[in-house]
């Protein structure tokens, strides 16, 4: 079976009738009242990369991730991946389903509880579960992840039917591995900068397997360099342990691929003449770039962009002058496509930036950041 009909079949069994007509009527603004229900449509990331294992035929790689993030008011975030790696004469596809529930603070500074599911066909996993524990602080994150592995093998002496006539005799590989990973990224300019260290720990393969071949201890780094909008480039190196339900190799790597980031109607910012817009303003400070936005009447206020590599950031009330939000993010002088969410509604572009429009039918503001 080649990677992509086996992609083709992994999504159909891993997405339930309900949950694919759900995927394909996005309307704009809530998915639901409910206030424990994700909010909004997802944020969608596509990477195609090849990568290169020490000892190992290089891979080619395709994975996708749609994502709904938490919020303070809906404590339920979902990661719907999808992926398949092919290389060596071997293949593999995989989905899941991984919910992800704040047991406080934010989406990135908190913690968080994650559960999920994964089904897959090829030479790996059928079937993945995963619980574990999230959290953080703003650009540094701790995951602690238990994994279960279940993976057909075949047994049995072939020579007793040479002609294939019977299906092989198979028994199932049970594997249970737990990680713990450490992580920070900073941004360098307009380069997104990752490290990564972890550690495996517990009970590996009780039949042997891929597990064993990986180091239980790892070290990478990874870089992101936006080329256009949202399509940047992407670099890793390192020590990594193997992940056969994500179909890697564990060992000395390289990787090189694209990513292309997109998100759906419901979040398209609206262009200057169409609504009164809060201020955005950006000014160097000595741990990066400070943003103020002035809203004297918002409960809740909320910045996007490259400067934020295009995740939500929640800004704070100042304390001595009311209606001026504030946060600090890391990052250097340069020009940047922001956008700006007052008291959850649409995204805006902020008044007295030159709006543009962002190449999927909506607007950015082009934010300029330097010494004072």
């Amino acid at each position: 079976m080649s990677a992509a009909r086996a992609l083709a079949a992994v999504l159909v069994l891993g997405a339930s009738p309900a949950g694919l007509a759900g995927q394909a009527k996005l309307p704009p603004g809530r998915l639901a009242p409910a206030g424990f229900v994700p909010a909004g449509a997802p944020a969608m990331a596509f990477t195609p990369a090849f990568e290169a294992v020490a000892g190992s035929a290089p891979r080619a790689e395709l994975s996708g991730l749609l994502s709904w993030g938490a919020e303070e008011d809906r404590p339920l975030g979902l990661r719907l991946g999808f992926g398949a790696v092919r290389g060596g004469g071997q293949s593999y596809a995989r989905s899941g389903l991984t919910a992800l529930l704040a047991l406080a603070g934010a989406e990135r500074s908190g913690l968080r509880l994650a559960v999920g599911a994964a089904g897959g066909t090829g030479q790996g996993p059928r079937r993945t579960f995963t619980a574990g524990l999230e959290g953080g602080l703003g650009s540094l994150q701790l995951g602690v992840h238990t994994n279960w592995l279940q993976t057909p093998i075949s047994v049995g002496d072939s020579s007793a039917d040479p002609y294939g006539l019977r299906p092989p005799a198979q028994q199932v590989e049970t594997a249970r591995y737990t990680d713990a990973e450490l992580s920070a990224w900073r941004r360098v300019g307009p380069v997104a900068v990752e490290l990564r260290a972890g550690l495996r720990f517990g009970e590996e393969a009780r039949t042997g397997g891929a597990l064993a071949e990986g180091p239980s201890r790892w070290l990478s780094g990874a870089m992101r360099l936006p080329v256009w909008r949202r399509l940047g480039m992407e670099g890793a190196g390192g020590w990594q342990p193997a992940r056969p339900e994500l179909g890697r190799l564990g060992g000395g790597f390289v990787r090189l691929g694209v990513t292309w980031e997109l998100e759906s109607a419901d979040t398209v910012t609206v262009p200057p003449q169409r609504a009164a817009l809060p201020v955005l303003d950006g000014r160097l400070v000595h741990a990066g770039v400070e943003l103020q936005v002035r809203a004297p009447t918002a409960s809740t206020v909320e910045v996007k962009g490259d400067l934020t590599d295009w995740r939500v950031v929640s800004l704070s009330p100042g304390e001595e002058e009311p209606g001026l939000w504030s946060v600090r993010v890391a990052g250097g002088p340069g020009v940047y496509h922001m956008s700006v969410r007052i008291d959850a509604g649409p995204w805006l572009v902020p008044a007295g930036l030159a709006s543009v429009p962002d190449g999927f039918g909506g607007w950015v503001g082009v934010l300029r950041v330097g010494p004072r």
